[in-house]
């Protein structure tokens, strides 16, 4: 078994790299355009316009980063609490709820009644969306958190 430090210090490496993913998720949030159609005549579909130029970049960027801690992390989870990993993969693709790729890909959609205007569905829409992220996000770094100490209790 590894030294628990080393551990310990693996996963405050992938807790850093989750800080700017987060950060990044809600710059992009922030500035990125939101369109709306009309789906009845009661009611318009919100959704997110393509990015372009530097938020494409960083959109790419963010979901290199996330992968990337996804994965490390997963073998972490697989490792030492592999009766986790079904709740910890379950956050990164699945039917039904967007789950965190297809958030970060910005592909998500709401329908609003159309008497609500339309800056106050916008917001809520790009909240919805941030809240769905972070909370599956918050999931997923919670579960990998417990494994240093699952270490060092395993090395007592």
């Amino acid at each position: 078994m590894l030294d628990p430090s080393i551990i310990r210090n693996e996963i405050d490496a992938l807790e850093a790299i989750a800080i700017d993913i987060e950060k990044d998720m809600k710059k992009l949030l922030l500035e990125s355009e939101v369109k709306s159609r009309s789906t009845m005549p009661t009611h318009s579909e919100y959704y997110f316009s393509k990015f372009s130029g530097d938020l494409w970049d960083l959109q790419r960027e963010t979901i290199k980063k996330y992968e990337k801690w996804y994965t490390m992390s997963l073998i972490f989870i697989q490792q030492y609490i592999p009766d986790k990993e079904d709740d910890f993969v379950s956050h990164y693709s699945s039917i039904g709820d967007p789950q965190i790729r297809k958030l970060l890909q910005f592909k998500s959609t709401k329908t609003y009644k159309s008497d609500i205007d339309k800056a106050s569905a916008i917001k809520a829409f790009k909240l919805a969306v941030l809240r769905s992220f972070i909370e599956k996000f918050d999931d997923q770094r919670h579960i990998l958190s417990a494994i240093p100490g699952i270490v060092k209790i395993g090395s007592i």
